[in-house]
């Protein structure tokens, strides 16, 4: 399309791609994140998709997403008001074991044991979300729904997904629907008063208008043209 005749659709195209460029660099990480607190997802399914984008540099990304959610929920447990569900199992086993009688001859045998229990202990609310099999990937689920069911096995987890699955997501970027001052007014043109700046905008509209008729008169004789048994059915 960008190499083709139809001059104005390549400039067209070539302004569209840079424009998503912008978009996915600022917008990517937040995607990919989400993504993988999607229980039908989760890193692999991120991973799949960065491959088809990057080829051999998908890595790059997948762990830039991954370290960034395990920096966010170190965040939200260390704003949780309560205590952790494995820093209670872990008091709770080191009162047990404190309570038993020391000379029974299995002194060894417990602390393999308890090592072997810390390790289990010690692996943090995402670590188990990620280490469950994940959902039918084509599956209808509500997601937010399955986050407040595992609010009680996940609680600051279940917090961190409602607050990341629930961004409002723009399909163009933020700065370009709410600036349009640059397009209007330049660094050479910041002396100029309201209404010239009035008659600028308008005058802009109405030249896009035009370019737009002209456009749209090009595409209705190309395809007249290239399409004549088309009007048969009109």
């Amino acid at each position: 399309m960008v190499r083709g005749p139809e001059n104005f659709m390549s400039r067209m195209f070539k302004e569209m791609q840079s424009k998503f460029n912008q978009y996915w660099s600022e917008y990517n990480l937040i995607l990919s994140c989400a993504a993988i607190l999607d229980p039908r997802y989760k890193i692999k399914f991120v991973e799949y998709c960065y491959t088809k984008l990057y080829g051999s540099g998908a890595q790059k990304y997948v762990s830039t997403s991954v370290n960034t959610l395990y920096g966010l929920f170190d965040e939200y447990m260390q704003n949780s008001a309560c205590p952790s569900h494995a820093a209670v199992l872990s008091v709770a086993t080191t009162k047990i074991s404190n309570d038993k009688d020391d000379n029974n001859g299995f002194e060894d045998y417990e602390t393999f044991q308890s090592a072997r229990f810390r390790t289990q202990v010690e692996k943090s609310q995402l670590d188990l979300y990620l280490e469950e099999p994940s959902h039918v990937l084509n599956s209808e689920i509500d997601v937010l729904e399955y986050w407040t069911l595992c609010s009680l096995r996940y609680p600051e987890l279940s917090r961190m997904a409602h607050d990341v699955l629930t961004i409002p997501v723009s399909t163009i970027a933020s700065d370009s629907a709410f600036d349009i001052g640059p397009q209007v007014i330049s660094a050479d043109r910041s002396s100029l008063k309201s209404k010239m700046i009035q008659a600028l905008v308008c005058l802009q509209d109405w030249m896009l208008a035009s370019d737009r008729a002209s456009k749209l008169a090009y595409l209705i004789a190309y395809s007249n043209c290239y399409f004549p048994m088309h009007n048969c059915f009109v």
